[in-house]
């Protein structure tokens, strides 16, 4: 598990509230929670159970643009990773980044009214 900045002037990005990131080994991947402040009791070693409270939203825009300020930022990597990686436009996506929506149960047969 880490825990570290990952939005605001402490990441290096200070157009942006400061935000940090929770890094978490498991069996489906690593996974990075983004733009969140972790929860004060956790600290780095410790074991999370499913369902355990992590952290909470933050807001990340530091100006309102007509779009929510606030949002859960996601990443899956096929092995541990020292930090989230920086994928720019134009570039090749790193072949350890994978698509986050497999992780969550996609019930078909349910229908939205």
């Amino acid at each position: 598990m880490k825990i570290d900045w990952f939005t605001g002037e402490k990441a290096g990005s200070q157009w942006w509230n400061d935000t940090q990131y929770l890094g978490v080994l498991g069996k489906s991947g690593y996974i990075i929670y983004g733009e969140i402040s972790i929860d004060g009791q956790l600290k780095v070693g410790d074991k999370i159970s499913k369902g355990q409270l992590c952290g909470l939203v933050e807001t990340v825009l530091k100006k309102d643009k007509g779009r929510p300020m606030n949002m859960l930022h996601l990443e899956l990597y096929t092995e541990f990773i020292d930090d989230p990686l920086v994928w720019k436009i134009d570039e090749l996506k790193d072949s350890r980044l994978e698509d986050p929506i497999k992780l969550f149960q996609i019930n078909s047969s349910h229908k939205h009214k």
